[in-house]
C-alpha cells in the first residue's frame, strides 16, 4: 500500500469540509424517516482467513470460526449478538478455493462444504434474519482476475449455481456474489 501524501490528505480534508458545509446549508424537507434499520450485523470471519487481496488462498490458513479460541464459537457468538445486542444479519465470508478444495472448475468439495454448512446452519438457527454467503476473493483466483485473463466468469457463476442449488430455498440466505472486486 502506498503512503498517502500530505497534499492528498489536505485535498481530501478540504473536500470533506466543503461538502459538509454544503450539506449543512442545504434546505431541509419535512419527510418521514425510517425509525429502524432493517438489518444490522457483523462478519463471522474465519473461512476467508489465508486469503490475500490478490485472491490467493492458503487452504491451511483457514480458521474454522466454530472452533475459535477461548471456547467461544461462531454459533454462540451469533446467538449472543441476536439476543443481547439485537443484531440480525451475519456475513459468512469464505474463499472459493476452500469451497472447491483448490480445484478450479470442480464441484463443491463435500468435506469443506460440510464445514462451511455447519456455520451457515448455525447462522440460520441463531435467530438471525439474514445470513449472507460471501465469496471473499476480490474477484480473483490465485492472483488472476476473474474474466480478465484469470478464470472465466462461467467458473465463478458455476460455484454460485452450486451454492444456490444447496441454499436457494432458504429465505434467510442472501448471496454476496464477490467481496470487493477490483482490477488494481
Amino acid at each position: 500500500m502506498r503512503p498517502v501524501s500530505n497534499r492528498t490528505m489536505r485535498t481530501t480534508l478540504l473536500a470533506t469540509i466543503a461538502g459538509s458545509t454544503l450539506i449543512g446549508a442545504a434546505p431541509t424537507q419535512n419527510t418521514a424517516r425510517a425509525t429502524k434499520v432493517q438489518y444490522a450485523g457483523v462478519n463471522i470471519a474465519g473461512f476467508d482467513f489465508g486469503c490475500t487481496t490478490d485472491g490467493t488462498c492458503s487452504l491451511t490458513g483457514t480458521n474454522k470460526p466454530y472452533d475459535i479460541v477461548s471456547g467461544a464459537n461462531a454459533v454462540g457468538q451469533m446467538t449472543h449478538f441476536v439476543n443481547d445486542d439485537k443484531l440480525n444479519a451475519f456475513r459468512l465470508p469464505v474463499g472459493w478455493q476452500f469451497l472447491l478444495n483448490g480445484q478450479l472448475g470442480g464441484t463443491l468439495n463435500a468435506g469443506n462444504l460440510a464445514q462451511y454448512d455447519k456455520l451457515v446452519r448455525g447462522c440460520l438457527s441463531s435467530g438471525a434474519a439474514l445470513c449472507i454467503l460471501d465469496i471473499h476473493n476480490y474477484a480473483r483466483w490465485n492472483g488472476k482476475i476473474v474474466g480478465q485473463g484469470g478464470p472465466p466468469d462461467a467458473q465463478l457463476a458455476d460455484v454460485w449455481k452450486q451454492l444456490a442449488q444447496k441454499y436457494g430455498s432458504e429465505s434467510k440466505i442472501a448471496f454476496g456474489v464477490m467481496n470487493e472486486p477490483h482490477v488494481g
